[in-house]
């Protein structure tokens, strides 16, 4: 029976170990449970943390990528301008010079038309005088016909007109009466 004694004495200390050890462990589950949730906490505070540093750094870099960027858009913008200015100036220049040589061609062109046509087209007097100068003519051509007949006379083919040249009047110059055609 010692043996019994000593196998209810152990088993009632391993009982009572083990009551110390579910003990321990609930406390260490509890411990942990605890240190889990303080954890967690800072998990979430420091999440937090590097959002917050994260949005103020990208922000920052942003802020400073943004200047860099406007920089250089504004360098572009005034080579641009240069280059602008540089293309008006040149393509202003290009038209003057294309204005003058058409201004040239034209004065010239209207110089050799003037020279070869136009300066032998009469004005409107000379055009004027010369109908006059016609109508006068034609009178005298009637007159003449009245006085004679007219013809084509020697190798020039003139105009001739029969005259009678028994009837002399004037001193030094021979002056012939026409005689009349009837």
């Amino acid at each position: 029976m010692d043996k019994f004694n000593f196998l209810v004495d152990s088993s009632y200390n391993l009982l009572e170990a083990s009551k110390k050890n579910e003990e321990s462990v609930e406390l260490a589950i509890k411990s942990l449970n605890k240190n889990i949730r303080v954890l967690n906490e800072s998990v979430k505070s420091l999440d937090r943390e590097i959002a917050d540093k994260v949005k103020r750094s990208s922000e920052k870099y942003a802020e400073i990528i943004s200047k860099e960027v406007i920089s250089k858009l504004d360098n572009a913008n005034e080579s641009a301008e240069k280059a602008t200015a540089k293309y008006e100036k040149a393509a202003k220049l290009s038209i003057f010079k294309l204005g003058t040589m058409f201004f040239l061609f034209f004065i010239m062109a209207g110089a050799l038309l003037w020279f070869f046509f136009i300066k032998e087209i009469p004005t409107i007097n000379e055009i004027n005088s010369l109908k006059a100068e016609k109508t006068s003519l034609k009178k005298d051509i009637v007159k003449l016909k009245k006085y004679g007949d007219l013809a084509s006379c020697g190798n020039d083919e003139k105009l001739c007109i029969k005259v009678d040249i028994s009837t002399s009047y004037g001193k030094g110059e021979p002056y012939y009466l026409i005689s009349p055609k009837y």
